[in-house]
């Protein structure tokens, strides 16, 4: 009896999951049918807002009201971002003119999405990253700086994507300087990542960076050289400075190194091969090096690197094999790995050199492609061309003909 007792009371449990399945499935579907129907009505509004602009009229002051009183609800905002983003799509410059007329409605909804919760402030600054197009807002960059101060990851990061899209060097300073002082954590890469967005001048934010660079903090260190290595090149010497400090921390000098690795700096050379053959704890530092002597050709720098390649560290012995493939070593200068007795310092070798050659194939092979697809175009344009050219000179007789019997019937 109590073995009956307990499947019925498994089968009610299963029974009620699949009810609420179904009911959770019914309401996600119902809300999603509002919401595309409630983006669409919206464009359709728009369209004619814009099509006010076109005819050097201003934008109906009801439907900024409108706007002003629905976008206070978060469900509103995501209405408005679909249907701006299909704007967007069709016509960028229409809808930036229409976003720039409605700019103030903005700075109203900033003030009253402050005093929200944060997940909630954290998708309007992400909104402001995409529609706000008016970068001498002071209202709109204090509050967006305010917001620099949470400890929400999303408050900070869509506020970061504000201010990057506003191209203001000194206020990307001052946001940086912020999660500095507060001593948050914000992950190297989406730092790095975001900053490759800034709209502004780079070089004038790499010379503010690096003026205050001694006083960030090891994390924002990093993202900042990175940074720096993906945006120019005119740092070679600083570089050179950071990576031989030995004060500094050992990755804000592997930082260095990489940009080393990206651009030739021929002072460089000796302390990379140094680092590259050193048998140190730190094994990074010659795994790094290995890779970044790519660029610096020379016996010297072969010889390092096949020492390397001996490393008891996989990643010393991966980048190793890889600048030598780079720097296209004949067979010959390699014979003494082909020859010698180690076995993963010889295969690993032998891949990456065959992976160069597979690479090299295919890139021939592509560009042997696309030479035949141009051929064939431009063959079938001829083609095209004479049976255009027939057709004209058939009809050209035919006229000729007939003017010919007109001529004698007259």
């Amino acid at each position: 009896m109590n073995v009956e007792i307990l499947i019925y009371c498994y089968l009610a449990i299963c029974l009620s999951m699949i009810v609420f399945n179904c009911i959770a499935m019914l309401v996600f579907r119902r809300k999603d049918y509002e919401m595309e129907h409630g983006s669409r009505k919206l464009e359709d509004t728009i369209w004619e807002q814009i099509a006010q602009l076109r005819n050097g009229q201003e934008i109906e002051e009801a439907h900024t009201r409108y706007l002003s009183r629905k976008l206070k609800h978060l469900r509103n905002l995501m209405i408005l971002d679909e249907a701006m983003s299909r704007i967007l799509e069709q016509n960028r410059e229409a809808a930036e003119e229409y976003l720039y007329q409605i700019r103030g409605i903005f700075e109203g909804l900033a003030v009253e999405y402050m005093k929200k919760e944060r997940m909630k402030t954290a998708y309007f600054a992400y909104l402001l990253s995409r529609y706000y197009s008016d970068r001498e807002s002071i209202l709109i960059r204090d509050i967006m700086l305010q917001l620099m101060h949470e400890e929400s990851l999303y408050c900070r990061e869509n506020a970061l994507k504000y201010i990057y899209r506003r191209g203001e060097a000194a206020t990307v300073t001052e946001a940086l300087r912020i999660i500095n002082e507060n001593n948050f954590f914000h992950h190297t890469k989406l730092l790095t990542d975001g900053l490759l967005t800034f709209t502004g001048d780079h070089e004038e934010l790499i010379r503010k960076f690096w003026s205050e660079l001694d006083m960030f903090q090891e994390s924002l260190q990093i993202a900042v050289l990175n940074y720096i290595r993906f945006c120019s090149g005119n740092y070679c010497k600083s570089m050179y400075d950071v990576m031989v400090d030995e004060n500094r921390p050992k990755e804000v000098r592997y930082a260095a190194i990489r940009y080393l690795g990206k651009y030739y700096y021929l002072p460089a050379k000796s302390r990379l091969i140094a680092y590259a053959v050193s048998v140190q704890p730190e094994w990074e530092y010659a795994a790094i090096s290995a890779g970044s002597l790519a660029i610096y050709p020379g016996e010297d720098t072969i010889a390092a690197l096949k020492t390397a390649l001996k490393s008891q560290n996989w990643y010393t012995r991966t980048n190793a094999a890889k600048s030598l493939s780079e720097l296209d070593v004949s067979y010959v200068e390699m014979i003494d790995i082909w020859n010698g007795s180690d076995r993963y310092a010889r295969e690993m070798a032998q891949y990456y050199r065959d992976l160069r050659r597979v690479r090299e194939l295919e890139k021939q092979d592509a560009l042997n492609e696309q030479q035949l697809k141009a051929a064939l175009q431009k063959a079938e344009d001829d083609a095209i061309a004479r049976q255009v050219s027939e057709t004209l000179s058939q009809q050209l007789e035919q006229l000729e003909a007939a003017a010919g019997k007109e001529e004698e019937q007259v």
